[in-house]
């Protein structure tokens, strides 16, 4: 695996999903979260066990974090528990024990920096420092592999500090590297290079390591291990399956991933918009879907059994939910319902009846079904990640698809730097146009492309566009017109309340003819009488 520029949102399991550890904003929070997962109490979490990693306390800096990972304490032959020697915050040498089925979790800085984490991530167990940056890292069991920006592939243990393997990339050592992994086979671990439109499956046991295999697959991004003969390679628009020593495609389907592994022969891939797809080349023309209904899933793992465990974000904690073989063997697409949060205000209900009944009788516009969402978000992604076309994504932008919170996930997840200044500049010419529009979808837009962008927007430096002088322009007019516009709504208001006093006084004269002479003789709060007279026809 790659180091990750990405460092928005850190997610993983343990290899045996008993931990996971979660930061929603590493850019913002110097902290992470690890969540104890018991598989007995189906994944529930509750708050007071989770243990938190300070950053500050250690001098470290999570903005700083390219890639996390996770590698066994001890190897399965070792004994059920093993005293391992740990730094303290203090900086003392301590004794602890540490259970052969728990995991360390690795977290690799820029500058070459690795920092392997207890199991509860109170305790650093070890740090590696490299001399060069780090452009892959992968683990198996209690080994760690990396592989430097000098393409040199070195080989430790998660609590060595010097390596037991040296050896240079000599196969696609020109090239930029775009994943760095270990091929687990039953028999043989091999390394897989991932170099733009090429796979270089790599055997580092022997005394000079080599190439055993060259895979051609355009697009290719990642590769995994499908069994002895054969692997998974992933990239953006397709995932194909291939006998590697023969270098012969088997299956391909035409569907882009960010994460892929294999579970129980099932090939399961985390698409981008958070949706699993789950592939099977016994049935290749078969296709299950998992999503979470208005949200999107940010990690899974296997779980033993054929089952599935994956993670969400609720609001801003994770939740996780267990996916079983059955359901996997079923072909039914799954759909996790999400739980609904309380609406908090900080005011009383508005009790006025006859504003409520005004708002009542407005129309009501038919939401959006999750379909049509998923469908304009995708769509949308593809025109931001091909040439960008101003109409296009206009169209998509304006769609009465979007909510706020949808919005504000896309622009977090979809929208890269490079893109932010374009789409700044169409949001605010649409604003511009039409500072009183009545969709919400522009202004969300906006709001949240200020907020979570800020920092790579041209129109916030000092000397501005032209987009953003227009806008400032136009909200200037508008304020300046807001006083006279709310000064006519009381206006009017009080009209309406005078009508409806005159109503209602003219229902009480008919229902008590005795005092109807009394009700011409009104004086109304204002000083009016029930006749109307124009002060310009007044004459004395």
């Amino acid at each position: 695996m790659t180091a990750s520029g990405d460092t928005k949102l850190l997610a993983s399991f343990s290899p045996d999903a008993t931990r996971f550890a979660f930061q929603a904003n590493a850019s913002q929070k110097n902290f992470i979260d690890i969540y104890p997962l018991d598989p007995e109490r189906n994944y529930t979490v509750n708050s007071s066990s989770v243990n938190r990693i300070d950053f500050e306390a250690t001098d470290l800096n999570l903005s700083d974090v390219v890639f996390q990972s996770w590698c066994l304490a001890n190897s399965g032959q070792d004994v059920s528990t093993k005293t391992k020697r740990r730094r303290g915050t203090g900086g003392d040498d301590e004794e602890q024990e540490i259970s052969s089925t728990e995991s360390f979790l690795i977290n690799v800085f820029q500058q070459g920096k690795i920092v392997v984490f207890s199991p509860n991530g109170q305790d650093i167990i070890n740090i590696i420092q490299n001399k060069r940056e780090l452009l892959g890292i992968d683990t198996t069991g209690t080994s760690l592999w990396i592989l430097d920006d000098d393409k040199t592939v070195k080989h430790f243990t998660c609590t060595s500090t010097k390596p037991l393997k040296t050896f240079h990339l000599v196969d696609g050592k020109e090239d930029t590297i775009l994943d760095f992994g270990l091929l687990n086979f039953s028999n043989v671990l091999l390394i897989a290079v991932t170099v733009e439109d090429v796979v270089y499956i790599i055997d580092p046991t022997k005394r000079r390591p080599s190439t055993v295999a060259k895979l051609e697959v355009p697009g290719c991004m990642s590769c995994k291990v499908l069994d002895d003969e054969h692997v998974v390679v992933a990239g953006a628009n397709s995932i194909s399956v291939i006998k590697f020593k023969e270098q012969s495609i088997i299956h391909t389907w035409e569907s882009g991933a960010k994460k892929i592994d294999v579970v129980d022969g099932n090939i399961v891939a985390l698409e981008e918009h958070g949706n699993i797809s789950v592939f099977n080349t016994q049935n290749p023309g078969e296709l299950l879907t998992v999503r979470v209904e208005n949200n999107g899933i940010i990690d899974f793992s296997g779980i033993g059994d054929g089952n599935l465990v994956v993670a969400w974000l609720n609001v801003n904690e994770p939740k996780f939910e267990i996916i079983t073989s059955d359901q996997l063997k079923s072909g039914q697409n799954i759909v996790l319902q999400q739980a609904p949060q309380p609406l908090l205000t900080n005011h009383a209900p508005d009790t006025n009846a006859p504003e409520q009944a005004a708002e009542s009788e407005k129309p009501t516009l038919k939401k959006a079904s999750k379909s049509e969402q998923d469908d304009t978000s995708q769509a949308l992604i593809h025109a931001l990640a091909s040439n960008l076309d101003v109409k296009v994504v206009t169209q998509l932008l304006t769609s009465n698809t979007w909510s706020e919170d949808r919005i504000k996930e896309f622009v977090h997840m979809h929208v890269i730097p490079a893109r932010s200044n374009e789409l700044f500049v169409i949001v605010s010419q649409l604003l511009a146009s039409d500072v009183w529009t009545e969709s919400s979808a522009i202004r969300w837009w906006f709001k949240w492309l200020l907020r979570l962008r800020a920092s790579h927007l041209d129109a916030l430096q000092p000397r501005g566009s032209k987009e953003i002088k227009a806008l400032r322009a136009n909200l200037k007019a508008s304020s300046d017109s807001l006083p006279i516009l709310l000064s006519m709504q009381g206006a009017l208001e009080m009209l309406r309340a005078q009508a409806k006093l005159r109503q209602e006084l003219s229902q009480v004269a008919l229902e008590d003819p005795d005092d109807a002479g009394d009700g011409s003789e009104v004086t109304y709060a204002n000083g009016e009488a029930d006749d109307f007279v124009d002060a310009l026809d007044y004459k004395e």
